[in-house]
């Protein structure tokens, strides 16, 4: 609790990923990529409860293991066209159930495992320090939207369509919404939030923005816990 509001941490981890097989079980650094999210969360003092959101029995099992409650979502909930906000509405109406209410639900997606305590403590107190309704992280990209084009049918598109001849020095910074941290009040919340069109951003630095989806993001976390402590 912050201030006496009460935050709910919830993690979402659906069975069945496409790009990578049982991916929120594989193995990173001798434990399961699931509870690098569950035990920082454990940490925060000031998180009420940590719920992870599943249809996968063992991905359910691991979570309680790691001492992470669990709410069962359905297997039409946990498709790969479902979108996380239906896992957050479900979630939120099943504690409901349970006479459970929190203020702010803190989403924690399991895939992106970098994270430390200060940015978990910092965006919570932030929005309510700023009695916001929301916030999510982003950080910092080395390069311009600008300069960014999308291919369609062997031609360049621009996305920005203001001119993009300007000096690289007048170019405005970039921000990329990586994924690593989202809290909504949970009063507003419906299943047509858009939690990505969040507006209040919490910049962090890129090294927690990496978020697993194929091999290669894998081979990218293996090499940076050579780099950095996590």
């Amino acid at each position: 609790m912050y201030k006496n509001k009460k935050i709910l941490a919830l993690i979402p981890a659906r069975d069945g990923s496409l790009g990578i097989p049982n991916k929120n079980l594989i193995p990173l650094k001798g434990k399961p990529l699931l509870h690098w999210t569950i035990e920082l969360a454990l940490k925060s003092q000031l998180i009420d409860a940590v719920y992870c959101s599943t249809n996968g029995k063992e991905i359910k099992k691991e979570a309680l293991k790691a001492g992470c409650k669990v709410i069962d979502r359905p297997d039409e909930l946990c498709q790969s066209t479902s979108p996380t906000i239906t896992a957050v509405t479900h979630a939120l109406e099943s504690l409901k159930t349970k006479n459970e209410y929190y203020d702010y639900l803190l989403l924690l997606q399991p895939t992106n495992p970098f994270r430390s305590l200060e940015i978990v403590d910092g965006i919570i107190k932030r929005t309510i320090d700023l009695n916001l309704e929301s916030m999510l992280s982003v950080h910092k990209i080395p390069f311009y939207i600008p300069l960014i084009r999308l291919l369609k049918d062997n031609t360049l598109e621009k996305i920005y369509q203001k001119s993009s001849s300007i000096r690289r020095q007048d170019m405005k910074d970039s921000y990329y919404v990586n994924g690593t941290l989202y809290i909504h009040r949970t009063d507003t919340i419906t299943n047509n939030t858009s939690l990505n069109d969040i507006p209040n951003p919490y910049v962090i630095d890129s090294k927690y923005g990496i978020d697993i989806n194929t091999k290669e993001d894998l081979e990218e976390c293996e090499s940076m816990l050579k780099k950095y402590s996590f």
